[in-house]
């Protein structure tokens, strides 16, 4: 293990490396936080994570990196293997395998819930399940399926479950089921 920052730690078992004042690796093997993360950066534990970004965190296990060059960049990463934060603020991924918050600029206050190959690249918005990718500003995107569904503009609340959506109720029997009464503002065309 090797610490070259002032007041950083590693405290446990081998090949960890700590660039970054005020930082920690509390367990695990070749994990590395390095300037210019800078200030306050952890790593729970785990195998061969990076962080490259101030205030930032990755709780557990593997693979998974953070690097940005902002300050303070406040991300984290709390699960699993092969996720990445790549030119975000204040970006999350909860937990899962290959998911991807990145942006051609500072991607800001985005999120992947969970769980596989989730893709954000807009800021403010969410993906969450598995190949939800929203790829614009304000975007909210949940998909069950094996193929990818996507935002196409900003703005969007974007559902594709599989088994259907049901309000006030849990038995779905098409693709929106809806127990009670729908009161729209107006109709832009003929509902039946």
């Amino acid at each position: 293990n090797i610490s070259v920052a002032k007041y950083a730690s590693i405290v446990g078992w081998i090949n960890n490396t700590i660039y970054a004042h005020y930082s920690a690796i509390v367990w695990g093997e070749q994990n590395t936080i390095v300037y210019p993360a800078d200030v306050h950066s952890f790593i729970g534990g785990g195998y061969n994570n990076h962080v490259e970004g101030s205030f930032s965190l990755i709780v557990w296990w593997g693979d998974n990196d953070i690097y940005t060059n902002a300050y303070p960049s406040y991300n984290a990463i709390v699960w699993w293997r092969y996720n990445n934060l790549t030119n975000t603020n204040y970006a999350f991924i909860g937990g899962g395998l290959n998911n991807v918050i990145s942006g051609s600029s500072s991607t800001y206050a985005s999120s992947i819930l969970g769980w596989y190959r989730n893709f954000v690249s807009g800021s403010y918005s969410v993906s969450l399940w598995t190949y939800a990718y929203a790829l614009h500003d304000n975007s909210f995107v949940w998909n069950s399926t094996g193929t990818v569904f996507s935002s196409t503009k900003s703005g969007q609340f974007l559902i594709n479950a599989i088994g259907g959506v049901g309000i006030g109720t849990g038995i779905t029997s098409a693709m929106l089921t809806v127990n009670g009464g729908i009161k729209p503002k107006s109709w832009t065309s003929d509902p039946c």
